[in-house]
């Protein structure tokens, strides 16, 4: 049987289940991943994304490329695309992994709906969740929409407990003589100006990588990982890999429930990271059921919300120079390594919505464009509780204190003196106080641009504005 396997999200070979059923199924296999040039813009990939996804798939390629298969790159309409390959190469099954986002839905039916009325079978299954969003209900069959009891009903769920797969030591046979696009004739690496140079000092991409990242936190950082209260010590920095489907969510669940079952010790640390798992699945579980929430604020009363736009303002939040040292080198973080500590994720989203009065839409852009594991489910989400528009949201008064924040995470200063190099040689006490910063570096480190008591006073009566209550 000839058959095609389309990568999308779910760059590995390990328990990749459209893969594993597929080179099951095949006798000649295409696996083929397309760039889709139809995604609106709320769902185009960010700058950060595309770096990562170009360094993805050429690991990707060499994977194949040892068990004697290829990786077909095309850009494009995918339907247009696959209505070719089928037609012209005489496939007669397509396989792939589903994805929940708003377009991926509506492109994913249509194409599925157009190959079986060619009597072409189409077989996709569930590959970058534990659980798909459309399998959880509430008691009166309505999806929830706060995580605890979501997290409750995930624990009893019978499929959590589904096996991963492991990929057959053999390919099937590949198409040798199909055309596929070069790597970088996808055009996903920064043009002209390099601003993610700086990336490969802190990332490895692909599937090999994700498993020595998961090693190293297994082995090194794991035992830290609930007690976490210090920002200079490292999280899993596993998210990417999750991002892109280079290591699969269910194999890590169960890697880590077989350690807490092995070493009993670790149990407690372990529910709390596989918590954070579910935490991810809950994200894809909203936004299915609520694709507005893209771009609208999940609860309607936040349409009359008094934003600011202060361009001035949100330009010194993106490039850290907000005079808060705390906010500062998340900021800074993000832009060299694409990547930033959760602790201060909410942390700065926090002070770009209350402290200025920034539409969270603005932030979660610049999330979307400079983050490594940009996911939009877990954006959408994460912004809109912060901002406290969303389902499960934050509570509108929790107005995180920048300089309480910092005395309690980084009360040695590490994480500060590493992204703000200005900052290095002024005393600890200083910089946790926030006394005379601009005066110690002869203006280097700008003053505060707001004060944090007027900013609160000020996000309250906003939020009071509009009736909203918890």
């Amino acid at each position: 049987m000839n058959a095609l396997f389309w990568f999308r999200d779910d760059l590995r070979l390990q328990d990749n289940p459209g893969l594993f059923k597929a080179i099951n199924q095949a006798d000649r296999l295409i696996l083929i991943y397309i760039l889709d040039e139809t995604t609106p813009s709320s769902e185009q990939l960010g700058g950060a994304s595309k770096w990562w996804l170009h360094q993805s798939l050429q690991k990707l390629q060499q994977d194949l490329e040892q068990k004697g298969q290829r990786l077909i790159l095309k850009k494009g309409n995918p339907t247009e695309i696959l209505n070719k390959l089928v037609h012209d190469q005489k496939i007669e099954s397509v396989f792939w992994n589903r994805s929940y986002t708003p377009h991926s839905i509506a492109r994913d039916t249509s194409i599925k709906t157009d190959l079986k009325s060619k009597n072409i079978n189409v077989h996709t299954f569930p590959g970058n969740v534990l659980i798909e969003p459309f399998n959880v209900k509430n008691k009166s069959e309505k999806p929830y929409l706060v995580f605890t009891p979501f997290y409750k009903s995930y624990l009893m769920h019978p499929f959590l407990g589904e096996e991963p797969f492991n990929i057959p030591p053999h390919l099937p046979q590949c198409f040798d003589t199909l055309s596929s696009l070069s790597l970088d004739a996808l055009g996903l690496l920064p043009q002209g100006l390099n601003w993610a140079d700086r990336f490969p000092d802190y990332w490895i991409a692909g599937e090999k990588g994700a498993w020595t990242r998961l090693h190293n936190f297994l082995s090194e950082d794991l035992q830290k990982y609930r007690l976490n209260q210090d920002l200079s010590q490292k999280t899993s920095l596993l998210s990417p890999y999750l991002r892109w489907g280079e290591i699969s969510v269910r194999r890590l669940y169960h890697e880590l429930t077989h350690l807490s079952i092995k070493t009993p010790s670790l149990s407690s640390v372990i529910s709390a990271f596989q918590r954070e798992l579910i935490w991810r699945d809950f994200a894809s579980h909203l936004l299915y059921h609520f694709p507005n929430t893209v771009t609208e604020n999940h609860k309607p009363q936040f349409n009359a919300f008094p934003w600011i736009q202060h361009d001035d303002y949100f330009k010194a939040w993106t490039k850290g120079k907000t005079g808060y040292p705390i906010v500062d080198a998340g900021m800074r973080q993000l832009w060299q390594t694409g990547f930033m500590h959760n602790r201060v994720r909410m942390i700065v989203g926090s002070f770009l919505v209350k402290h200025l009065l920034i539409d969270w839409r603005f932030g979660e852009r610049w999330f979307w464009d400079t983050l490594l594991d940009a996911d939009l489910a877990s954006n959408i989400m994460n912004w809109q509780w912060v901002a406290g528009s969303g389902a499960d949201a934050s509570p509108y008064f929790r107005i995180f204190n920048p300089l309480l924040q910092a005395q309690k995470f980084d009360p040695k200063v590490q994480y500060i003196k590493e992204w703000v190099p200005e900052l290095r040689d002024v005393n600890d006490k200083a910089i946790l106080e926030m006394d005379h910063l601009f005066e110690y570096t002869k203006g280097v480190y700008p003053r505060p641009i707001v004060k944090h008591e007027d900013a609160r006073n000020r996000a309250l009566l906003a939020y009071k504005s509009c009736r909203i209550s918890i």
